[in-house]
């Protein structure tokens, strides 16, 4: 038994990497079946953020409404061309400009046909996918241990619904690499009790978590306060409050590394600082039309709440966007006041459907088929995780905060899209890989405790203990590592 003790991580570790190649094989030909299943891609959308890329060099943020009619009237007939388009870049775009940049690296000069640019795209992204599953890898193997960095990359490998959202050339994708790599800072890099750390490569790391985080922020600008929300969870892991301002300061000086560009390019385009020019007041009333109101809101679309803006006396929606907003805020606090119960219960409503992400395309392969798995998962899922962190705080205090580390990121990347909408998947991307990692690190410590109760028993039977020493006994094996560290 104690030659087994000693030796088990020969026989973990290869393993660990049998299940990692596995679950990126098993993942790669899932993704390339939804692929030729699934691909389809927003004619009338790609062609502004194609126009985007091509130009980015010589003017960042600018696109061609020429170019833009082009795509849509011959779209196989474009060439995509890099700096030296013949059309002229004239308009800029309101909104995040981090997606035509991705387009702008990623892309081939010469590409024919805005139908093999979108599957450029597309497989580009299905390489990027297959990164998330080695991403997760590591992040289960930090929150749970071996059990969790087998359990985490295979389910993912295996989970629908960011291959759908991959097979769609489009900026919602490019959230779920975004996540996942956040994710790993919390559960691999970001070690507070580790002294091996020098101070500057700590200091660094935060820095460089910020540029991630800025860099996110310009592709989908819901990211950008995702370092205030885990900033308590630094006071408390840091035990000073200086010292945890010190590190949320230098992640915000890297955030700003991408958002200072983007405040200086509405200034100089639309005489505004600010990260976006769009509206966001009628947002606020925008999911509301996801459900029967009192009100005659729809539906969500925008063109939808422009008819009934402008049915009831505001006709700025997509002419004056300052007076529009303000009128639409008007609105929004006089609903409110009206009807709490319709916005709380919705927010409830949504929020408890993008714990369990959506029914829509909710499927393990070969593991469990929609609908029955939807709602087996959204029954016992949040039950789960509250258990299996309840356990680790019990057994292990360090696992305990990463995985709260992991669920806050989750709670905040939900909160910035349910609270106003439902759980739209394009919109609740980002969620999946913690979904996913949160999934693996539940069933993970519950594998994990029945395992060192087993053990604890072999251990305290053997070495002829009290059976008061069984609890400590079965800590003790449930912190050991399999794979050779703790």
């Amino acid at each position: 038994y104690h030659y087994f003790l000693a030796h088990r991580h020969r026989f973990v570790q290869p393993i660990l990497l049998m299940v990692l190649i596995l679950s990126v094989i098993i993942g790669a030909g899932y993704r390339s079946i939804v692929l030729k299943d699934k691909f389809v891609y927003p004619k009338e959308g790609l062609g502004w953020s194609i126009s985007m890329a091509s130009n980015y060099g010589r003017t960042p943020g600018m696109y061609s409404w020429e170019e833009y009619m082009f795509t849509r009237e011959h779209p196989d007939e474009y060439v995509y061309t890099v700096g030296k388009s013949k059309f002229e870049p004239r308009s800029p775009m309101k909104s995040e400009i981090g997606w035509p940049l991705i387009l702008h690296l990623i892309l081939k000069d010469g590409i024919k046909g805005l139908d093999n640019i979108a599957l450029f795209i597309a497989r580009y992204q299905l390489m990027v996918e297959l990164f998330v599953i080695v991403l997760l890898f590591w992040a289960g193997k930090g929150v749970a241990g071996a059990v969790g960095a087998c359990l985490a990359p295979f389910l993912y490998g295996i989970f629908k619904i960011p291959m759908v959202l991959m097979s769609e050339p489009y900026y919602y994708y490019w959230t779920i690499p975004f996540s996942a790599l956040s994710l790993l800072f919390w559960t691999v890099v970001y070690r507070p009790g580790d002294d091996r750390m020098k101070i500057h490569w700590k200091y660094l790391s935060f820095f460089l978590y910020g540029v991630l985080i800025g860099f996110a922020s310009f592709v989908r600008l819901y990211f950008m306060f995702l370092p205030l929300f885990m900033a308590p969870l630094l006071f408390i892991r840091e035990r000073a409050i200086k010292k945890g301002l010190v590190l949320l300061a230098i992640m915000l000086l890297g955030q700003s590394v991408f958002l200072v560009p983007q405040v200086v390019y509405n200034k100089k385009h639309f005489k505004e600082y600010a990260l976006t020019t769009r509206g966001h007041c009628h947002l606020f009333l925008q999911g509301v039309g996801f459900y029967p109101n009192p009100w005659g809101i729809s539906d969500a679309r925008d063109i939808s709440m422009d008819e009934w803006a402008k049915a009831r006396g505001n006709p700025n929606m997509f002419k004056d966007v300052k007076a529009s907003e303000e009128w639409f805020k008007k609105q929004y606090l006089k609903m409110f006041r009206e009807h709490p119960e319709i916005f709380i219960g919705n927010f409830l409503k949504h929020l408890k459907g993008g714990l369990t992400v959506s029914p829509t395309d909710f499927q393990f392969f070969g593991l469990i088929d929609e609908p029955t798995g939807f709602y087996l998962v959204n029954k016992f899922f949040p039950w789960l995780v509250l258990s299996a962190l309840c356990i680790l705080f019990i057994v292990s205090r360090d696992q305990f905060w990463i995985g709260v580390a992991v669920s806050l990121q989750g709670l905040y990347l939900l909160l910035v899209v349910v609270t106003w909408f439902g759980n739209y998947t394009p919109f609740i991307a980002s969620y999946i890989p913690v979904f996913i990692l949160l999934l693996a690190m539940a069933v993970a410590v519950h594998i994990k405790v029945f395992i060192a109760l087993v053990e604890g028993s072999i251990r305290c039977w053997v070495n002829d203990s009290d059976i008061r020493s069984l609890p400590k006994t079965v800590i003790d094996c449930y912190c050991e590592g399999w794979s050779g560290k703790n």
